[in-house]
């Protein structure tokens, strides 16, 4: 297979930096505003802070991000290591996000770090499955990836 490459975007990277800059704001601005708003404030100040931190951070990685080839699928940011095409049963996506459902997920589950383990946790929790290809703020197309990573693994099983 031809090496498929997904790098950063950085129209789209800034336009998420600037929306998570307006909801840290307007977080801060339902804190001032008084009691009533005060716990959903800060609830939307760490949400968002948290994810402009995560943002700026990965503004400043360089190289491919997601890298589908003869080995499998590598997402640098959220998996970090290579899923084989022969271990996806089949995809799901969405509209950032291409979902992988794997034959047996629990020897990649144990290449997890504890933290890593407890957001997989929540994916499920979400309807998602553990293994989940985000493609915010790359380029490329959440389906045409989800259309190629399907066709391969077919290939491979």
């Amino acid at each position: 297979m031809q090496p498929v490459e997904l790098h950063s975007s950085p129209a789209k990277s800034g336009f998420m930096l600037a929306g998570c800059i307006a909801f840290v704001i307007g977080s801060f601005l339902m804190i001032l505003h008084g009691r009533e708003m005060f716990f959903v404030g800060w609830l939307g100040v760490v949400f968002f802070g948290f994810a402009l931190v995560k943002i700026v951070q990965r503004l400043g990685e360089k190289g491919p991000q997601v890298i589908l080839d003869d080995r499998g699928v590598y997402d640098k940011r959220s998996i970090g290591f290579v899923i084989p095409w022969s271990q996806i049963r089949y995809v799901g996506v969405t509209k950032q996000f291409v979902a992988l459902h794997l034959v047996d997920e629990q020897p990649y589950l144990d290449q997890y770090t504890p933290a890593k383990r407890f957001f997989a946790q929540m994916n499920t929790y979400l309807g998602y499955p553990h293994f989940v290809v985000n493609l915010a703020g790359l380029e490329g197309n959440a389906k045409d990836i989800a259309v190629l990573i399907d066709t391969e693994a077919r290939r491979h099983a």
